[in-house]
């Protein structure tokens, strides 16, 4: 194994994946984008296959991952990480590229890395590629990579939607993804979920219409993984400047969906609240130990906007980010 306890090896996931991103998506059209968020997802290279769902992380500087969390003589350094997914009919692959400053740390990663029928692995320097999965999906994205089949994201009505999510001194993006809605998605997310959970999503898949979903993990400092190792093992987490952001983008117009999906909202029986020029109902999720996550929920033209953290002023400073 690589990590001394497997709870590490999903805190070295989480960290390196929503410690660093700046954007996941699908679309068209061609927007003028200002974000600077956009502008770098525009900037990656990704598999010249047709992606369903697209994770971009990269802190801007590298994320260090402590040798006393791994088995390893010297402390770990990460530049990025891209997550690429495919999704065709009951089928779907992950591949991606975990990229570290040197190729050192690269070349012993991979040697730790154990052999499963279903990965694909491949070290290029400094870059570790891998696929998991079967079928066409997976021989897709192996084709792609092992040939270099690679061309710079360009897919323009995502990098609009990336380019409305936070960016600022204060709520810096530490990991951002962009998924494409599909029943064969939805499909496949089913059997992971309760029913109650299954037939609010199929409902809300029904009547939204979901174009594209946005997600986002954010915080108010650049994200140390031994202190989130440390935050987790006190039950702290929520106590941190940390958040998330959805963005879901209905194919209705504004005028059609705005007033359905407030009047959906008003029947939930959420607490209605202003915050600045913002209406926004407010959710509260249980987080253990008697903590409650505050959720926001925003409904702006033909999206709705969600923001979660642990402190609700962090939550505020998120959902007031968004640019509408």
């Amino acid at each position: 194994m690589l990590y001394k306890h497997n709870r590490y090896w999903v805190i070295f996931s989480l960290a390196i994946t929503f410690a660093l991103i700046p954007a996941m998506i699908v679309g068209c059209t061609s927007p003028k984008m200002s974000n600077p968020l956009a502008d770098e997802l525009a900037a990656t290279m990704v598999p010249d296959v047709n992606l369903d769902v697209y994770l971009y992380i990269d802190q801007g500087n590298p994320t260090i991952v402590p040798k006393n969390l791994i088995d390893s003589p010297t402390d770990i350094s990460a530049d990025s990480l891209a997550i690429w997914g495919v999704i065709n009919d009951n089928m779907y692959s992950v591949g991606g590229a975990l990229t570290f400053t040197n190729a050192s740390d690269a070349s012993y990663i991979y040697a730790q890395l154990p052999q499963q029928n279903d990965l694909w692995e491949k070290l290029s320097n400094n870059i570790i590629y891998f696929v998991q999965g079967t079928g066409g999906t997976a021989v897709s994205l192996i084709s792609a990579i092992a040939s270099n089949n690679f061309k710079q994201y360009d897919n323009n009505q995502a990098l609009a939607e990336v380019s409305l999510m936070p960016n600022s001194s204060t709520a810096i993006p530490v990991g951002i993804g962009v998924i494409k809605p599909t029943q064969a998605a939805l499909n496949l997310l089913k059997p992971y979920i309760d029913t109650n959970s299954a037939d609010t999503i199929d409902s809300i898949f029904n009547w939204a219409k979901p174009q594209i979903i946005v997600i986002g993990l954010y915080s108010s400092q650049q994200i140390d993984i031994a202190d989130i190792v440390q935050k987790i093992d006190t039950n702290t987490l929520w106590d941190a400047d940390l958040g998330g952001t959805v963005s879901m983008k209905s194919s209705f117009p504004g005028l059609i969906f705005s007033p359905i999906a407030n009047k959906y909202m008003d029947n939930t029986g959420y607490t209605k609240a202003s915050l600045g020029d913002l209406t926004v109902y407010k959710v509260f999720l249980d987080g253990g130990n008697g903590k409650t996550i505050p959720v926001l929920i925003n409904v702006s033209g033909n999206h709705v906007f969600a923001t979660i953290s642990g402190q609700a002023s962090y939550a505020n400073i998120l959902m007031t980010s968004i640019a509408r």
